[in-house]
């Protein structure tokens, strides 16, 4: 998982990528709700600033299925590039972040026009988070 968010006000960059010792995936969930056509992918995820504070970041994001462009990505068994991924640039956001010791929220906001990608096996990701 590769995310980083920036926290403007306070000139602040939070890693919570994976490969960032001190981050953690702490839970994912992925629905789908057929009868409005939409697809919501939840996390929360924390990790260390430069105080060594524990930072958490829990987000909801919601697209609308197949409103997206269709991408080729590199296909090991086409052995070419094929239609493997759809993105979507307008799916909506609402994010918390704060400081998990004191509970101080430093954001809380919505947001349209959000980025996403869903690709792989999204089942098992949310079986292995723990």
């Amino acid at each position: 998982m590769l995310l980083v968010y920036y926290h403007a006000p306070s000139k602040t960059l939070y890693n919570f990528s994976t490969y960032v010792v001190t981050a953690k995936l702490r839970s994912v969930r992925v629905t789908m709700d057929i009868d409005k056509g939409t697809q919501t992918i939840y996390f929360k995820a924390t990790t260390r600033d430069h105080n060594w504070s524990e930072v958490a970041l829990e987000a909801n994001i919601t697209r609308t299925i197949g409103g997206g462009i269709p991408l080729r990505t590199p296909s090991r068994a086409h052995r070419r590039m094929a239609i493997g991924v759809e993105e979507a640039t307008s799916a909506s956001t609402s994010i918390k972040l704060w400081r998990v010791g004191s509970g101080e929220i430093l954001v809380e906001d919505e947001g349209l026009g959000s980025g996403l990608e869903v690709e792989g096996n999204v089942r098992w990701l949310e079986d292995h988070v723990s």
